[in-house]
């Protein structure tokens, strides 16, 4: 009879374990997740027909992609601007600091006219 009371206690306390870790886990993937929700991005939009490129500041939010580049997007039409695809690569601030720079040099090199566009708040 001992043998069964403790087998019982041992099958019934392996579940609850096993739901503590998996809370736990969901926990730890949960923070990990928020703390990289805020990230550094900038925008930009090119308009090839024009040999163009839009690109904005670097910023630190918390908006998802789709978000942003329907927001930026938003913004150049609203300035009566034609525009392409939207893109709003992410990083950390220096990363971000340079692929910006890096864009900007490759499209002048291309023969496109990098335009500052600050007329939105992301």
């Amino acid at each position: 009879m001992r043998s069964s009371i403790c087998l019982r206690h041992r099958v019934s306390a392996r579940p609850a374990a096993a739901a503590a870790g998996v809370v736990a886990a969901a926990i730890v993937a949960f923070a990990a997740g928020t703390a990289r929700a805020e990230e550094w991005r900038y925008c930009l939009a090119p308009l090839h027909t024009e040999h163009k490129v839009y690109i904005s500041t670097p910023f630190f939010t918390a908006k998802p992609m789709e978000r942003l580049q329907d927001e930026f997007a938003s913004a150049l039409s609203r300035a009566g601007l034609r525009h392409g695809a939207v893109q709003c690569p992410r990083g950390d601030e220096q990363s971000i600091a340079g692929m910006r720079q890096q864009a900007a040099r490759f499209n002048r090199e291309s023969g496109n006219a990098v335009v500052e566009f600050d007329r939105w708040d992301p």
